[in-house]
């Protein structure tokens, strides 16, 4: 399982059925990737979240990065401050 697939499995987690993430899924798939609904998305989905809850989200959004050459290879995310 690659950081992309665990950032994936990580949000369905997170979201709990309230289909927020999917939404975001669906957003960071088409091309060309649109930003600023991505980004608004991601606000809605930590919108009211509790501190832990908003680590493990941001979390998830790094590994979920579009870009393979911007996103955190897997020693770097262990430094995360939701798993540190």
């Amino acid at each position: 399982m690659d950081v992309w697939q665990t950032g994936l499995l990580l949000g369905e987690l997170l979201d709990g059925g309230h289909h927020l993430f999917r939404a975001l899924i669906t957003l960071l798939k088409q091309p060309p990737h649109n930003s600023t609904a991505a980004a608004k998305a991601r606000l809605q989905i930590l919108e009211g979240a509790a501190p832990e809850r908003r680590r493990a989200w941001t979390l998830a959004f790094a590994m979920l990065e579009p870009d393979p050459t911007r996103r955190p290879n897997a020693t770097a995310l262990l430094e995360h401050p939701f798993l540190a």
